[in-house]
């Protein structure tokens, strides 16, 4: 419909107008508001017509924060009617207002100070053009354009009668730009958090940030209570807020905050008493969504961990447009913040500390079931028993007369968890105990002197008869030795197994069934690594020949020295250089290779298999930030979980291990930390758990498993913490 007018003014509005969908698929900014009536301008325009109309745009508005708005009108939109007389030799010209109204007006067509402005030129064959292209919606006007429902009072003048249609106007919505804060100073510069400060000074409250940038690890579960004390209008004193927080992924000195409050990165500072931390948040009220910025000067409980302080909540974005309710952007609340050491069940509990010898540096450790466990020095040839229950005493384990060496190359345990074998580095000496008593067995001693052992972990046969040692040399082809572990009458060495190729054996464990041995080769991998894998056949002592090229065959470079069987004995597992590989164990010895990588730096460097077999714990070396623990099933080798794990982050993961009573795991960085985490769903994780009562005194050692017990070493405070399943 168009309405033909002469000179007199009208004024129509509707109450409620639908409008079309945003013009164009590809801009979800851009709302096309149809004027119907208020967009027809008959005869007379010359005059200048003004039409009005209310609209309601809120199932059209796009989502997110949206900062300003402008106008537009498409030529396309644009018809012009000359009628009898036809059109002049230049067309004709008009100017367009665009006014914009309060939906509660009765009138749209109300007097207002703001407009925008187009002039509209058409040519005698009717094609139009537009100028400008777009006019911004006035910051006056734009909090009521942004709810969505709004008048439009639309005033036209030509310099001659015609009739004019516009058929609609064009909204394009600017989203907000990003608050952007890399560090607490920067935080502090945004001019909002400026003056809420300076109002906090005004009424006599300092507010300050710790200085100093050594790091300190806020990661953990946090049950949250705050309460605000100050507030410049008084509204909010005395309102709580509680609920769980999780502060996670430290990276670089960036966390990221997860649960109450939805997701926040944190940046921080501390020196040695307190610690500080500021935040770019959306908070999760429904009504206000705002973005806030948070400053808190936070001191820390040494006995409950628990975390206390201030904090200063100032709007910076989007505030003053959403609701009344929310103030402006500038306003803030000031109060205080407890952060209370988490009540939520833990997977673990810590048992108790053993403090050994004041220079005694642990290294391997032997760890059964039940009964007292052995560490070793790895400064020199020496060795402990402890107890694993209170008072947590040590005795040293008695080095048979004539055993001498640089230190304890390799440790291990029988099957039945009554000898305990310790081999010697430099010269070569394998000493067999009754581990229940402590009392030595046997000493085999090789020759030359220059046989060096190698491997960390000894391993036996089903009947703790024999050890199986590998050892390398210059005068004598590498080889695993098996070495008897009691029977006097017979030599020392049972046999002598020549590895492949003249390799060296770096690692070497027993199948489940006792019948075959996995053999770690390096033939060019880095020491301690394994680029070769061969299988034993122990009834013949024969090797697979040749052996199997792990770089050839799985792609990578030189593997980590983890090894580790499956329950079945079909499979070994492998920890390498991106991927964990699964190699069958018979014939044609296929290789799958399990990628858990989330982007490059992921590596694998140890492995745990649970109790029951069935799945594989992976402890990953990340140095960029994305996985440092992932979960295999030990049967379908499918991925269950990957998991970036609170506590350990940039300083990554080191060493796993798993219990085996329960799917549980625990995963140790290379740093005072480690955390417990489910082998199965739904995955959860522990709070992190310091290793380290002395402050700054917390490199980790080894982390090993003795059935439903765990024991890891500090090496700065000569300890071991043991840890058992929470009940």
């Amino acid at each position: 419909m168009r309405i033909a007018i002469g000179g007199s003014l009208i004024c129509l509005f509707l109450q409620s107008f639908a409008c079309n969908p945003p013009n164009g698929p590809n801009d979800p900014t851009a709302v096309r508001v149809a004027l119907g009536s208020a967009g027809q301008f008959g005869d007379g325009i010359t005059a200048g017509i003004q039409q009005g109309a209310f609209f309601d745009i809120r199932a059209n508005l796009p989502a997110g924060d949206r900062d300003s708005a402008t106008f537009a009108i498409d030529p396309a939109d644009v018809t012009v009617d000359f009628g009898t007389t036809g059109a002049d030799a230049n067309g004709v010209s008009v100017t367009l207002l665009v006014f914009v109204t309060q939906p509660g007006e009765t009138d749209p067509c109300r007097s207002s100070p703001n407009f925008a402005l187009f002039n509209i030129a058409v040519n005698t064959a009717g094609v139009a053009t537009v100028s400008p292209e777009s006019a911004p919606v006035a910051d006056d006007d734009f909090p009521t354009i942004n709810t969505g429902t709004f008048g439009l009072c639309l005033v036209a003048t030509a310099d001659q009668d015609v009739t004019l249609t516009v058929a609609a106007i064009e909204l394009t919505f600017v989203p907000a730009p990003p608050v952007v804060a890399r560090s607490c100073s920067e935080v502090l510069a945004i001019p909002e958090v400026q003056e809420a400060l300076a109002a906090l000074n005004s009424n006599g409250i300092q507010f300050r940030v710790p200085l100093g940038s050594e790091r300190s690890d806020l990661e953990g579960i946090y049950a949250l209570d705050q309460e605000t004390t100050f507030d410049p209008d008084d509204s909010d004193v005395g309102d709580t807020e509680d609920g769980t927080v999780t502060l996670t992924n430290q990276r670089a000195g960036s966390i990221t905050r997860s649960g109450f409050g939805g997701s926040v990165e944190f940046f921080l500072e501390s020196n040695a008493g307190s610690i500080g931390f500021c935040t770019l948040a959306r908070t999760n009220a429904p009504a206000c969504d705002q973005t806030v910025a948070r400053l808190e000067n936070l001191t820390r409980d040494p006995a409950t961990r628990d975390l206390s302080g201030d904090f200063l909540a100032v709007a910076v974005r989007r505030h003053r447009h959403t609701s009344a309710t929310c103030g402006e952007r500038g306003d803030f609340i000031y109060g205080t913040l407890t952060l209370t050491a988490s009540e939520v069940p833990s997977l673990v509990t810590r048992t108790g500390k053993v403090v050994l010898p004041e220079n005694f540096v642990p290294d391997l450790v032997a760890l059964p079931d039940s009964g007292a466990g052995v560490v070793t020095n790895a400064d020199r040839l020496a060795a402990l028993r402890f107890d694993t229950s209170d008072p947590f005493g040590t005795e040293a384990l008695i080095i048979p007369p004539g055993v001498s060496g640089d230190r304890a190359a390799a440790l291990g345990l029988s099957l039945l968890q009554n000898r305990l074998a310790l081999a010697t580095d430099t010269p070569p000496r394998v000493v067999t105990y009754n581990l229940e008593t402590g009392i030595s067995l046997r000493t085999s001693t090789e020759t030359p002197d220059s046989l060096v052992y190698t491997g960390d972990i000894i391993d036996f046969a089903l009947d703790g008869s024999v050890a199986y040692v590998p050892g390398s040399s210059s005068q004598f082809a590498n080889r695993v030795n098996l070495v008897r572990t009691d029977n006097a009458a017979l030599p020392d060495i049972q046999r002598r197994l020549f590895t492949p190729v003249g390799a060296t054996a770096v690692h070497v464990r027993r199948s489940p069934d006792g019948a075959q041995l996995a053999v770690l080769l390096s033939d060019d991998a880095p020491e301690g690594e394994a680029d070769l894998l061969s299988f034993v056949t122990l009834s013949t002592g024969a090797f697979v020949i040749p052996p199997i090229n792990l770089t050839t065959r799985a792609g990578g470079t030189a593997f980590a020295r983890e090894l580790v069987y499956s329950a079945a004995g079909n499979r070994i597992f492998l920890a390498g250089a991106g991927a964990v590989l699964a190699v069958d164990t018979a014939s044609p010895y296929n290789i799958t290779r399990i990628d858990i990588s989330a982007g490059a730096g992921d590596d694998p460097v140890a492995l745990a298999l649970s109790g029951d077999g069935e799945v594989l714990a992976v402890a990953v070396d990340d140095s960029v930030g994305d996985i440092d623990f992932a979960v295999i099933d030990a049967r379908t080798l499918a991925v269950l979980n990957t998991q970036d794990l609170p506590g350990i982050g940039a300083r990554r993961a080191l060493d796993v291990a798993h219990f085996a009573g329960a799917r549980v795991a625990m995963v140790a960085n290379l740093d005072t930390t480690v955390v417990a985490v489910q082998t199965a769903a739904p995955f959860l994780a522990d709070e992190p758990i310091s290793i380290a009562d002395v402050p700054n005194q917390g490199a980790i050692g080894r982390i090993v498993s003795g059935g439903d017990r765990i024991a890891v070493t500090n090496l700065d405070e000569s300890a071991v913490y043991l840890f058992e399943l929470a009940e």
